[in-house]
């Protein structure tokens, strides 16, 4: 029984170039990597579809706009204390008998404890025998974007949780999901008020990020500049669609959309410091790597992915909650 590691960057997996061709039939489950006979034969089909297509890795952005702090990675300890500053206000004029106004200097602690997360695949033998593309390979490229996946799903919900503004389209700022009506798609207006929000408290917005059906709204927008008309992969990779009043506006699948009653759907805008000071932070203590165990007896191979890290909300003064139907 052997093992060993292998790093995966953040980006793209060890060994794995996005430009991988992989064939498919059908949707391959986790389970179409088992000796189950329906999952075997989605994975190893009698009739070879020649049909290729690339496998391409979703680039997600939010997770890529985290202050990263690496005090924890390889190092002794399982949390991690970092005392976050407050932007100061601007310093005002004094007459010749009067004493100087003293600001509150003022920061908070933020405490980050990382978790692990992981994911695995099992591969057998006859499956690897049965197939005509790389299949270890392929279960790294599916680990990687899974751990990719559970950072991405964390920082949607940090941010979204732990913004200083919730922003209600009919409302404005202070506004609740249960004060929208069905008319109140998303506007320019309320994109406007939500980055006088942030600009208020000392932030520079810079990215809005939107589901695809307050996409399409926008999309109706005159204000709505498109990155690129033809909608080609090149300018839309990661979901950037275009620009709207300064921002860069991003179409994102995994924010939330409650639809326990009338549909809400909520955007985020987001942005930082003169400083480049973010909003909320990422601490890895192990980063993503791939370990793979063989057993003999039964004749197959574990895959497994494995990550340890943390996120926490830092500056929840640059960052809007924008709710809209």
């Amino acid at each position: 029984m052997t093992e060993y590691d292998r790093v995966i960057k953040p980006s793209q997996p060890a060994n794995v170039s996005t430009e991988t061709k992989e064939v498919v039939a059908q949707a391959i489950s986790s389970s179409g990597y088992t000796t189950d006979d329906a999952a075997s034969q989605r994975a190893t089909p009698e009739i070879w579809d020649r049909q290729l297509r690339r496998f391409t890795q979703t680039d997600f952005d939010l997770q890529s706009r985290a202050e990263v702090e690496n005090g924890l990675l390889g190092e002794a300890g399982d949390t991690l204390n970092v005392t976050i500053d407050k932007v100061p206000s601007a310093a005002s004029s004094v007459a010749e008998t009067d004493d100087v106004s003293i600001q509150e200097l003022d920061n908070r602690q933020v405490t980050y404890t990382p978790t692990e997360y992981a994911t695995a695949f099992q591969v057998h033998d006859k499956t690897m025998r049965r197939n005509f593309f790389d299949v270890m390979a392929n279960a790294s490229q599916k680990i990687g974007y899974a751990l990719r996946l559970i950072r991405e799903r964390t920082a949607i919900s940090t941010v979204e949780s732990g913004a200083g503004t919730t922003y209600a389209v009919g409302t404005g700022a202070g506004g609740a999901a249960s004060d929208l009506a069905s008319s109140d798609t998303l506007t320019y207006e309320a994109i406007v008020d939500s980055v006088k929000e942030i600009r208020d408290n000392n932030f520079n917005a810079d990215r809005l990020y939107v589901t695809p059906k307050q996409f399409a709204d926008l999309a109706k927008d005159q204000q709505f500049s498109f990155v690129d008309r033809a909608g080609s992969e090149e300018t839309l990779r990661g979901g950037r669609i275009g620009e709207i009043y300064g921002l860069t506006v991003y179409e994102h699948n995994e924010l939330t959309v409650d639809s326990s009653g009338p549909e809400v759907h909520h955007a985020l805008v987001i942005g930082q410091t003169d400083f480049g000071d973010r909003v909320f932070g990422f601490c890895p203590k192990k980063e993503a790597g791939v370990r793979t165990e063989r057993e003999e007896l039964g004749r197959y191979t574990n895959i497994v992915g494995v990550e340890e890290w943390d996120m926490q909300m830092l500056r929840p003064d640059g960052a809007v909650e924008l709710l809209s139907a």
